[in-house]
């Protein structure tokens, strides 16, 4: 089996839509996005999204990280991260970090790509006013969401 990457083209999103769909997942894009996709035999198996919510932020917002369980545990996904943040750093070059939110058993995953936690008293001063907002509100839905963020300075 080969992976090949490859950044999604707006000829990409129905696609997209239907990808997640299959895996019961619900992600849309949020404003200024870079989106990678993992494809096997041309399918997406795979897909990773950093939204900039205003196009002069600093802070990118990684979300929709979802690869399909029959190729889990293979590397996609800290393919999918990596590649997609060196996607968005030569997009938006002024991208000074990547924030995601995440269930706890992911924490690994997001550890070995070196992302860092951010303790709940540093939310408000590491997160951006639409960032924590966000954060907030995924949490009523989520209430162990942790909030991780990976410096590029």
């Amino acid at each position: 089996m080969s992976i090949t990457y490859r950044l999604a083209t707006k000829a990409d999103k129905k696609d997209i839509a239907r990808f997640y769909k299959s895996q019961h997942y619900s992600a849309s894009f949020k404003g200024f996005d870079v989106c990678l996709l993992a494809l096997n035999k041309g399918d997406i198996v795979g897909i990773a999204i950093i939204s900039l919510l205003e196009k002069t932020a600093y802070q990118g917002f990684l979300h929709g990280v979802v690869v399909s369980t029959a190729f889990q545990r293979q590397g996609i996904a800290s393919q999918l991260i990596q590649r997609v943040i060196e996607s968005t750093l030569a997009t938006y070059p002024t991208t000074k970090s990547t924030t995601c939110f995440i269930v706890p058993k992911l924490t690994p995953l997001y550890q070995s790509l070196h992302f860092q936690p951010i303790n709940a008293d540093q939310l408000t001063d590491s997160l951006s006013q639409l960032l924590y907002t966000r954060y907030k509100s995924y949490q009523k839905h989520e209430p162990t969401l942790l909030a991780f963020i990976k410096s590029h300075q």
